[in-house]
């Protein structure tokens, strides 16, 4: 087991961007939903499942928009924390 942690602000800025840009990709996706085709009498059910989609795309997109905020933040208090017991430590405070 290691002795100590480290933790790359970063990488872990890097993994929020990911996120961030993932979601933005969604929702550019979402915005250009298709129009139902014409799938004769099947028509209602294919534009059903093609709304059932884009919502869900949607919902995904907002989720991996939200779980990108949490990890910015995460980094942020780490990387605050981290100072904060490192000027402790070395008796800056």
């Amino acid at each position: 087991m290691a002795d100590h942690l480290h933790v790359d602000p970063e990488q872990i800025e890097a993994i929020a961007a990911r996120l961030r840009g993932s979601g933005d990709d969604l929702a550019s996706t979402t915005a250009g939903a298709p129009a139902a085709p014409d799938a004769g009498d099947a028509t209602a059910l294919v534009a059903g499942a093609l709304e059932r989609l884009t919502a869900s795309a949607a919902t995904l997109g907002a989720g991996l928009r939200e779980a990108a905020a949490r990890v910015s933040e995460a980094s942020r208090v780490y990387a605050s924390e981290d100072a904060g017991a490192a000027r402790r430590i070395g008796g800056a405070d």
